[in-house]
């Protein structure tokens, strides 16, 4: 469990992104479990992402018109997952975060801890390689933020990968490493 911390504008976000295969160096390679993919198309890049990465963002990210399970399954349709196991699994994902009994609550139905809980089983329901946290705590009143980074390290007590982004240096003293940014470059790591 890693965290990336630094100024705003130091260039957490973009280090994110590089990592999650969302925006390539413009300079450099970077591999990903030994691939370079630096070099890779965006439907190349796409994939990667639903294969390998899972994201779970500060502002959730779920759709509104979808309930919680169906937002859970997304990844896995666009991984040509069957209905039928698509909904085993983002039901196993929904009961691992502790929300077995908000399956069919929409977005505005949920508490911002609730919703927080709901992008992480989305993230985790097609086992990533890695999870990719932007600031998961951030939005979040400090007792749901204190639940929300108690699944995360649980899951990586599990082996989960995860790095997170994040100004708070309590969420990063309960990581394993530390990343520091300044001006677009590693300064600590």
């Amino acid at each position: 469990m890693v965290a990336i911390m630094g100024p705003s504008g130091s260039g957490k976000s973009t280090l994110m992104h590089i990592i999650g295969c969302l925006d390539r160096p413009t300079s450099g390679r970077y591999k990903l479990a030994g691939e370079d993919v630096s070099a890779l198309d965006k439907d190349q890049l796409a994939r990667i992402r639903n294969m390998r990465i899972g994201f779970v963002f500060q502002s959730y990210n779920l759709l509104p018109y979808l309930t919680a399970v169906q937002n859970v399954e997304l990844p896995l349709m666009y991984r040509g997952v069957s209905s039928t196991e698509r909904r085993a699994a983002a039901c196993a994902a929904l009961e691992s975060v502790g929300l077995v009994d908000r399956l069919h609550h929409r977005p505005f139905e949920l508490s911002g801890g609730q919703q927080q809980r709901v992008s992480i089983a989305r993230a985790i329901s097609s086992s990533p390689e890695v999870l990719l946290a932007d600031e998961p705590t951030g939005a979040l009143d400090s007792r749901s933020g204190e639940e929300i980074l108690d699944l995360l390290l649980n899951f990586n007590s599990r082996g989960q990968t995860i790095v997170i982004v994040t100004h708070d240096p309590e969420v990063a003293r309960k990581c394993q490493r530390l990343i520091m940014m300044r001006d677009g470059k590693v300064v600590k790591a």
